[in-house]
């Protein structure tokens, strides 16, 4: 983290990778003659580097070879190390660690927008879609229970001739009772197999062309949607 008191301050320094090696031998000694360090009434008797000596550290490079440092300096002396840092090829960066913060907040805030423009416009399409199914379902299942029983009644046409002496029935039943209602089914109209087709095994019935279930009467089922029963 950058920080900044009364008299110090950290900057950011842009170091490229061939100079690198020079710039962490020389930094110490930037702005060499800016500052003063002799004695009271004669602070200008001995001149120095506003660096804080040891104070470079490294925190990020780029695949560019851009090196990223903070230094630390005297504070007032900012203008003559950016001056001297230009010297040996190095770049200050003006970097306010509150502005950054700033912008990652109005990031962070414009993203939550969009999510929530995104979830309102989802939740709008899908209360529509359910408005529309409300709508259409029924209608849209009762034409294909419809063509259902127009299937029936033309397969039963096919299979016991005419002029049409049969009826159609619905049975509910779930659908672990199924093998039973069969059962029961079969016992109930087996005498209606004149064809064989019911004692012929799957493998004779696939070779004329009749893989499906087999049974002694016309059957098709219908499920509801969503729904596991039968």
């Amino acid at each position: 983290n950058l920080s900044e008191t009364e008299y110090l301050k950290d900057i950011v320094v842009v170091v490229p990778s061939t100079a690198e090696a020079s710039f962490l031998e020389s930094y110490e000694n930037l702005a060499q003659d800016s500052v003063g360090y002799g004695q009271d009434g004669d602070r200008e008797s001995v001149r120095g580097s506003p660096v804080v000596p040891g104070s470079a550290r490294k925190i990020t490079e780029d695949k560019e070879g851009y090196g990223l440092y903070i230094v630390t300096i005297l504070k007032n002396f900012e203008a003559e190390f950016k001056r001297a840092a230009l010297s040996v090829r190095c770049v200050v960066r003006e970097f306010q660690f509150k502005d950054a913060l700033d912008s990652d907040e109005e990031e962070e805030e414009e993203v939550g927008d969009s999510l929530e423009a995104v979830e309102s416009e989802l939740n709008s399409a899908l209360n529509q879609l359910r408005r529309w199914c409300k709508a259409h379902y029924g209608e849209a299942f009762g034409s294909w229970v419809h063509i259902k029983a127009i299937r029936v009644f033309v397969e039963s046409a096919l299979r016991y001739g005419i002029p049409a002496n049969f009826a159609a029935m619905l049975i509910k039943t779930k659908k672990s009772n199924e093998k039973k209602v069969r059962n029961l089914l079969h016992m109930a109209y087996s005498s209606l197999d004149d064809s064989g087709m019911m004692q012929a095994t799957k493998e004779e019935r696939n070779a004329i062309g009749g893989g499906e279930d087999i049974y002694p009467y016309v059957s098709f089922d219908i499920s509801a949607f969503g729904s596991r029963d039968k």
